[in-house]
């Protein structure tokens, strides 16, 4: 299978680099929606692919791949037309403020696959950023997610592919859990569970994701400057990185690529939370990054929270 990754900024840059290094370079075209992007935040790392926009029909434009986009105008073409694509949409709001607890999961063709537990740490430390901002994410495999809920947002939901999250509230007085928040497509979420499998172009193709008992993924960033900030990253703890807003730099160094400081999330995956957890922060640690800004305390008050879920039966 062959695919066109088109991006809104940079978004999906290390995808298609997972892409590329699974398929082969000719099996995957990469594109920004920002012509600036194209010659900064892929720089040195990603040869992107020109695309053709005004007046090319997505079919043609396509040639038979299939579109991974973070971008919704372009999700909303692929669906109308009924062409294969992985893509984003607008989350389906509610009353309920953000959750902590969500149930996460993947669709393909209609289907819930993999259903897990996904904790998020809202608002990041230190940095200031606002309560909105995603400061840690967990994802935890296992236990009873009420994959019920699912059930009336798959027809609003139909054409979709790809990851998925619903914010859980816990109703004390009915003993069980009501819907808040619905979000579709790429994010840290999309990223963490796909690095959980051994290669992403396996679950692209259909096949279930297959998650370890717990993921970690923490979001790092330097404070916004002007001019570009260089680092360099240990071979050895590679692996566990997923970048975003960069670009490569002189003597195989990398850089900044944008005013929002945004470096990547320090992934990390194991049998147990404690595992996880410290190869999560051990790689944030091990980015060799001046002034770099990441939550310490990320999924600290996660044994607690699955304390809580198993007094009630859900794990």
């Amino acid at each position: 299978m062959k695919y066109l990754v088109i991006s809104r900024k940079c978004g999906l840059y290390h995808l298609g680099s997972w892409l590329k290094a699974e398929l082969g370079e000719e099996a995957v075209r990469v594109a920004s929606l920002r012509a600036n992007y194209q010659k900064r935040a892929w720089k040195g790392l990603l040869k992107p692919s020109r695309v053709l926009w005004l007046n090319t029909p997505l079919e043609d434009l396509l040639q038979g791949d299939t579109l991974i986009t973070d971008d919704r105008s372009w999700t909303r073409q692929a669906q109308e037309k009924k062409l294969p694509c992985f893509g984003q949409l607008p989350p389906v709001d509610c009353e309920q403020p953000d959750s902590g607890i969500a149930l996460g999961g993947w669709i393909t063709a209609g289907t819930l696959q993999s259903p897990h537990w996904l904790f998020t740490d809202w608002g990041t430390w230190p940095g200031g950023f606002g309560p909105h901002t995603v400061g840690g994410l967990t994802l935890v495999s296992g236990g009873r997610p009420p994959v019920e809920l699912f059930g009336p947002l798959l027809a609003a939901l139909s054409g979709f592919q790809g990851a998925v999250s619903l914010d859980l509230h816990w109703d004390a007085e009915q003993k069980g859990w009501r819907s808040g928040r619905l979000r579709a497509g790429w994010g840290a979420h999309a990223m963490a569970l796909l690095h959980g499998c051994e290669k992403a172009s396996e679950t692209l193709s259909g096949a279930p994701p297959t998650l370890a008992p717990f993921t970690v993924a923490v979001p790092v960033s330097v404070p916004p400057r002007p001019t570009p900030v260089q680092f360099s990253i240990p071979p050895a703890v590679q692996r566990w990185w997923v970048f975003d807003d960069i670009q490569a730099a002189p003597k195989g160094a990398l850089q900044t690529a944008g005013l929002s400081g945004q470096v990547g999330l320090a992934m990390g995956r194991g049998r147990t939370l404690a595992a996880a957890r410290a190869i999560a922060l051990e790689t944030a640690a091990a980015l060799q990054l001046s002034e770099p800004q990441y939550r310490v305390d990320v999924a600290q008050g996660l044994p607690e929270a699955l304390g809580q879920l198993e007094r009630l039966g859900w794990f």
